[in-house]
C-alpha cells in the first residue's frame, strides 16, 4: 500500500475553533459559512484593472490567501497547505442610475457563503460595484479559516497601497509576515513546558468560584438543530446615548454586552 504524505502545517487554535464549529452545527456537513466580510467605499476615478492587480499581488504575499486546507484519510483536523500560486474570485457590476441599487448592493452584500471550496479555493472573493462616475463600492470576503476583522483592514490597507504600485507600473517590496509562522509559534507556546507547568497550578488551587450561567446557553446544543432567530429592536435612548457620546451604537451595544459578562461573572 502506498504511503500518503501530506506536508503543510497545523492550525492554529483559532482555526481548530472554526473548524470544529462547522464540523458541529447544520448536522456535521462542513459547510463553510463563516466568512469574514468587509465593504471599501472608493470615490474618484477608478481603473478596476488596476485594483485587480492589487488583488492578485494581495494573493501572492500572503500565503495565507493561496492555504487550502486537506486532510487525509483518517484525519478529523485538517492542515494548511500553501500553494504556489493562488487566485481570486472577481464579479463586477454597474449600478449606477439605479434606483433600486441600495437594495441591490445589500443583496450582494447578504449572499450566502456556502460555496467555499476549502480544499481547492479561491478563498478571496471580491466584487467590484459601480455606484456611480466616481464612486464604486468593493465587497471583499473570506472564509473565516483565512481571515478576520483585523485580517480585513490589513488586506483593504494592502489593496490601497497595491492599486497605487499598479497604476505607476510597480509592485510592493514589502515582505509580508505569514500566518503560518504566526499558528506554529501559537502552537509552541501553548504545548510548551512552561505552559504546562502553569496549567497544573491553577488546577492545583482550591478556589471557590461559582459557574456563570447566560441566558439561554447551551439551549441550541439541547435541542439539536440550529435554527437562528432574529429579533428586532428599536433602541432610541441608546441611539441618543451614542450621539451624545460621540460613538457608534455598536460601540454602546459592546459596552452593555461587556457590563454584563462582568455582573454575571
Amino acid at each position: 500500500m502506498k504511503e500518503e504524505v501530506l506536508k503543510g502545517y497545523r492550525l492554529a487554535p483559532q482555526q481548530r475553533r472554526v473548524w470544529a464549529l462547522m464540523r458541529r452545527e447544520w448536522n456535521g456537513s462542513y459547510q463553510n459559512r463563516y466568512e469574514a466580510r468587509c465593504e471599501v467605499r472608493i470615490k474618484g476615478r477608478l481603473e478596476s484593472r488596476h485594483l485587480r492587480t492589487a488583488a492578485q499581488q494581495a494573493v501572492a504575499r500572503h500565503e495565507i490567501l493561496r492555504t487550502s486546507f486537506q486532510c487525509l484519510p483518517g484525519m478529523t483536523i485538517p492542515m494548511q497547505v500553501i500553494e504556489e500560486r493562488g487566485c481570486i474570485w472577481w464579479e463586477e457590476d454597474d449600478l449606477s442610475g439605479r434606483e433600486d441599487q441600495a437594495a441591490l448592493v445589500e443583496e450582494y452584500f447578504d449572499e450566502a457563503a456556502d460555496s467555499y471550496d476549502l480544499e481547492r479555493g479561491p478563498f478571496l472573493r471580491l466584487h467590484l460595484i459601480k455606484l456611480g462616475a466616481e464612486e464604486h463600492l468593493l465587497m471583499v470576503k473570506l472564509p473565516a479559516m483565512c481571515g478576520d476583522a483585523v485580517s480585513m483592514r490589513n488586506l483593504a490597507r494592502d489593496l490601497s497601497q497595491g492599486y497605487e504600485a499598479a497604476a505607476c507600473g510597480k509592485g510592493l517590496d514589502e515582505e509580508a509576515a505569514q500566518y503560518a509562522d504566526l499558528a506554529e509559534w501559537q502552537n509552541e507556546l501553548i504545548e510548551a513546558e512552561e505552559t504546562r507547568i502553569g496549567r497544573e497550578y491553577w488546577r492545583n488551587r482550591n478556589l471557590e468560584c461559582r459557574s456563570p450561567q447566560l441566558a439561554f446557553e447551551g439551549m441550541a446544543e439541547r435541542d439539536g438543530a440550529f435554527e437562528p432567530r432574529l429579533d428586532e429592536l428599536r433602541i432610541v435612548r441608546i441611539e441618543s446615548l451614542a450621539r451624545g457620546a460621540e460613538r457608534s451604537v455598536v460601540e454602546i451595544l459592546l459596552a452593555c454586552w461587556q457590563i454584563l459578562l462582568w455582573r454575571q461573572t
